[in-house]
């Protein structure tokens, strides 16, 4: 279609577009570009349990923050100030996502999505999620200590035949390389290890791999063998297990292979192994009757010898144990005869047997050449209480994971309350072990800065309390941000003097160390313009003059106090110096001792203010005051500055008088001269 066609193309009805917003699981809202309300969704309101009268167009955005923060969803601290972080990091304009758990326990999954002339924001609870996650690490963990002390030998693959755990008796029964029943690699290579090596017999490799493989991915929850090339029989049971695993068991039988290849070949003896045997045993002819019980048989079944006897029917044996109890409730014609086909038309599968005492007992026939039958029962009690034991060790795993959920979030909570006690460079460099809490100190090259409000104490009689203190937090609040956004190091607020240093824990140089202390102080300065006017619109007439004193010298910083309590601080002369630095300062003035105007003379406009005598110094102290950061509004159009690979020119107009001019022309005429000469 040609670009310059239109055609018009209908909308949808506004309560289509709502009701479609409704149906989706997750929180939706969109807000405007002044971050009022414009719509959102039923889950919007009902995932945060937002009450209906907040959730109407232009309510702001700053509104839903504060009611989360009023519920404790951010953790305890002033209202006002959690709203606003949150909205000064919506107002930096970039997408951004994050997860932070509510005050109800509910985890929730959130994104910030900017679009043009406004906002969307939408909320996922992620708790059951996260609650699955930690679950199944812990239960990963528990689950391979357990099998690790099991008798048997058993390994857990996924739904991708990869495995999950292998305890170590499967190690020992197979004299493979470990890293072949390492966690995640694929159960095939392990059989076609074995393949390769005569466990499967002759025949072609792939084909032999290929039904085991068949038999991993689609167990069908009953009993095959395997002959080891050394002679050993294994039993093999799968079984699935979770959303597309198997569990398989392997259980060494040769002992009992070795007793049945014995009973073969000499049935006059068949007795005397019988009885020696561990396990039970039993040998029904064609007809069914008994041909031989062994003494162990009747040691696991209670029943009156007689029913055990040579020639007795065995169906007369099962009835009895059906009668009491042996294989549940139910109809005991159909219990037994379900038994009776499986005596008649063995399938070589395993299947088990519970006792009324809870003793289970594992039941394989088989058929032998001269039609009859033999089964071997086997007490499997122990192996299904190991079992059990292992569903007890997961359950007492999620109890140990919820008390470590409520023990991290009672540290949570007290780390955030202990960050709002330090500056965050000394915050971090004790949570990183940077930083120990021992009385120790260290001789480093700081820039210190003093502020103060001038005439802060006849304020104090002018205004009320409440006036006072809410003006002295909001001064403090917009100082502090400030102070951290340009990397300083919070020293300590006295009254309503700030006192503020750079150059520990973390450092950039002494120079850009500097800068950014008076880049800093220009920016409060300029903050504090800001909310004189603020504050005179709010209808107060005396409002805080800001005074600044900075110095760059030699201090000692460190902890300082006792085993007992410790103050990360700074202490020296220098200090002293920057602290009488402001009191000479003009109202609204920043003012900086000559070391400091040494270091950022190239990025900062200054005036000589003379000499002061400070107590401490010997010589009197050369001042100046800041004038404004070059490029910036103050100097812009008084200072000529240009500056390149070997060119550095600085006109300050201010600072000449006429005469000054006519010899500064003349001098850069002169330098013109000799740059063009060849």
């Amino acid at each position: 279609m040609d670009r310059t066609e239109s055609r018009d193309v209908a909308s949808p009805p506004p309560d289509l577009v709502r009701a479609g917003l409704d149906t989706l699981d997750f929180g939706f809202a969109i807000f405007d570009a002044g971050f009022a309300l414009v719509a959102c969704n039923v889950a919007f309101r009902t995932l945060r349990g937002y009450p209906a009268a907040l959730c109407v167009a232009g309510t702001p955005l700053v509104e839903f923050y504060r009611y989360n923060a009023a519920r404790g969803d951010y953790g305890a601290g002033d209202v006002d100030v959690h709203a606003q972080n949150r909205l000064d990091r919506v107002r930096a304009r970039q997408p951004h996502a994050l997860e932070y758990t509510a005050a109800s326990g509910q985890q929730l999954s959130v994104r910030y999505a900017p679009i043009e002339g406004g906002l969307v924001l939408t909320y996922a609870d992620i708790t059951a999620r996260k609650e699955a996650e930690a679950l199944a690490a812990q239960r990963d963990e528990e689950l391979t200590v357990a099998l690790a002390n099991m008798p048997g030998a058993l390994a857990y693959t996924d739904g991708k035949l990869d495995i999950v755990l292998c305890n170590d008796r499967f190690a020992e029964m197979y004299a493979v390389p470990r890293s072949l029943l390492a966690r995640g690699r694929p159960y095939p290579a392990f059989l076609r290890h074995l393949a390769e090596r005569g466990y499967y017999g002759e025949g072609d490799v792939d084909a032999l791999v290929a039904r085991r493989v068949d038999s991993l991915r689609n167990p069908s929850g009953v009993t095959f063998e395997d002959r080891t090339p050394d002679g050993h029989t294994y039993e093999v049971y799968r079984r699935r297990a979770g959303e597309g695993g198997t569990v398989t068991v392997i259980t060494d039988i040769s002992g009992l292979k070795a007793a049945e290849a014995r009973l073969a070949r000499k049935e006059a003896e068949l007795g005397i192994a019988l009885d020696n045997m561990p396990g039970a045993l039993a040998y029904t002819d064609a007809h069914l009757d008994i041909v031989v019980c062994n003494r162990r048989f009747a040691d696991m079944y209670p029943v009156p010898k007689a029913l055990l006897q040579p020639g007795e029917p065995y169906p007369a044996f099962l009835r009895h144990l059906a009668e009491h109890g042996y294989y549940g409730e139910g109809d005991v014609d159909a219990l037994v005869a379900a038994r009776v086909e499986s005596l008649r038309h063995p399938s070589g599968l395993a299947f088990e047997d519970r006792a009324p005492d809870g003793r289970v007992y594992r039941v394989a026939r088989r058929a032998v050449e001269s039609g009859g039958t033999i089964t071997v029962i086997t007490d499997i009690s122990e192996l299904k209480h190991a079992e059990g034991k292992l569903v007890d060790a997961v359950r007492a795993a999620e109890e140990a994971n919820r008390r470590a959920t409520e023990q991290n979030a009672t540290l949570e909570s007290l780390s955030s309350k202990l960050q709002r006690y330090l500056s965050p460079q000394l915050y971090r460099s004790l949570f990183k072990g940077e930083k120990g809490a021992e009385v120790a100190s260290q001789r480093k090259k700081l820039t210190i800065f003093f502020s103060d409000i001038a005439g802060f104490t006849e304020t104090t009689d002018l205004l009320e309390s409440e006036e006072l203190t809410s003006l002295l937090n909001q001064y403090l609040r917009e100082m502090s941000s400030i102070a951290i956004e340009h990397g300083a190091t919070i020293d300590k607020f006295i009254g309503d003097a700030i006192m503020l240093f750079f150059g520990d824990p973390e450092t950039r140089g002494p120079r850009e160390d500097a800068i950014a202390c008076v880049r800093m102080a220009v920016a409060m300065q300029q903050r504090m313009r800001d909310l004189q006017a603020e504050w005179r619109e709010r209808g107060q007439e005396h409002v805080f003059q800001l005074r600044i004193g900075i110095n760059t010298g030699y201090c000692t910083v460190g902890n300082f106090g006792s085993a007992e309590r410790v103050d990360y601080t700074v202490i020296g002369n220098e200090v002293n110096l920057a602290s009488r630095l402001q009191t000479h300062a003009d109202l609204g003035g920043i003012l900086l001792a000559h070391e400091t105007y040494a270091l950022v003379r190239d990025v900062v406009m200054c005036e000589e203010t003379g000499t002061i005598t400070v107590k401490g110094f010997s010589k009197p102290v050369r001042t100046h005051r800041v004038v404004g950061l070059y490029g910036d509004d103050a100097t812009r159009g008084r200072v000529i500055r240009q500056e390149q690979d070997g060119l550095l020119l600085v006109v300050d107009r201010g600072k000449l008088s006429d005469e000054g001019r006519v010899e500064a022309v003349r001098a850069l005429q002169d330098a013109v001269r000799r740059l063009q000469e060849p």
